[in-house]
């Protein structure tokens, strides 16, 4: 019962605390929207939560909502396969792997509107989307793999190839073991990297397609 009753506590101040926290930004935020008195600068969070009412009423913002998540998520698993394959035929040939580095690196270090811009040129807004989310993620998705390949352990490898393991059973029993742990190191980076080009790559995209 002691230990229930200290767990329970625990909570309470955690909630408590979150409480705490949320209240003090809430304040921030209506002492600044009051400071600004420009509701389409800083709007408050009344008219926030109006605004927001308004649009989940809205049966378009959910189809609009569809397709752009399908879009961001599509890019994702694209980066997530081409970064899968290019980090294990870069890990067995170290040719390739210098050849891919520089270009993927290029890419990292570029930012993401410059990159929605010049898709938007080559590609136009239809499928900058989806181009845009794949180049952002494919770096961190390659370069995240290619360490966690490189890092299994060999030897425990060796013995399940001895032992007639191969294949996908081989990656299955220890391949997705040894990287699994780089993979939810980069998760978080790499998901949220999307969603900003995603975003980023929905509102320029949907503001020249306007003004085409």
């Amino acid at each position: 019962m002691r230990a229930f009753a200290r767990q329970m506590t625990e909570r309470m101040k955690a909630v408590a605390a979150a409480g705490a926290v949320a209240a003090f930004w809430l304040a921030v935020w209506v002492l600044m929207a009051g400071f600004v008195a420009q509701p389409l600068i800083l709007p408050g969070p009344g008219a926030v939560v109006v605004a927001l009412l308004r649009l989940v009423c809205d049966a378009g913002t959910w189809a609009i909502l569809a397709g752009s998540g399908a879009r961001i998520l599509g890019g994702l698993a694209l980066a997530a396969v081409c970064g899968g394959v290019l980090a294990g035929v870069s890990v067995r040939s170290l040719t390739f792997a210098r050849l891919v580095a520089p270009a993927l690196s290029f890419v990292k270090a570029t930012p993401v509107a410059c990159v929605v811009v010049l898709l938007l040129i080559w590609l136009g807004s239809a499928r900058v989307s989806i181009a845009a989310v794949f180049l952002m993620a494919l770096p961190g998705v390659y370069f995240s793999l290619v360490e966690g390949l490189a890092q299994a352990d060999k030897p425990l490898e060796q013995m399940f190839r001895l032992h007639g393991v191969r294949g996908w059973r081989l990656f299955c029993a220890h391949t997705w073991r040894e990287v699994l742990p780089f993979v939810l190191s980069c998760s978080r980076a790499v998901i949220g990297m999307s969603w900003k080009a995603g975003v980023a790559a929905e509102l320029i995209g949907m503001a020249v397609g306007h003004r085409g």
